[in-house]
């Protein structure tokens, strides 16, 4: 083999390398959870830390009941303090509750002054709601 040929190999295999264990560094810690009316889905709050290069960050995922959840970020809501302009808690969470009004239909209020990184109005069946308060 070629002295390029090599290089190109080592290079992407170092790429590979990096993007396939780049998500291991990440992990999710619940910190509440509020089931459906009919207790077969749930919304789960929680916080993902990506490592000491990334904020922390607030996710909501509506799963399964009996589902985990999975090591991924949120597929309703994901958000941050702003910058520090939005105060965390002890686990570096921000004050977010959801509500559910109905079996299909999920309320949720989170903090006017924080960074939105995407919101999702609809999962499945359920349809989502935000209000901005505070």
């Amino acid at each position: 083999m070629n002295a390029l040929r090599i290089i190109q190999i080592v290079g992407l295999t170092t790429l590979s390398l990096l993007t396939t264990s780049s998500c291991a560094v990440c992990h999710n810690e619940t910190v509440s959870e509020s089931l459906s009316p009919n207790t077969t889905q749930r919304a789960v709050v929680f916080v993902r830390s990506c490592g000491a290069t990334t904020s922390f960050s607030t996710h909501i995922s509506i799963t399964d009941q009996a589902s985990e959840l999975p090591n991924d970020g949120g597929n309703i809501l994901v958000i941050d303090d702003n910058h520090g302009t939005t105060p965390l808690d002890v686990r570096h969470a921000l004050d977010v509750r959801p509500s559910w009004s109905a079996d299909d239909r999920l309320e949720i209020q989170y903090p006017r002054t924080a960074r939105v990184f995407s919101r999702s109005t609809h999962y499945g069946s359920v349809s989502v709601v935000f209000e901005a308060t505070r």
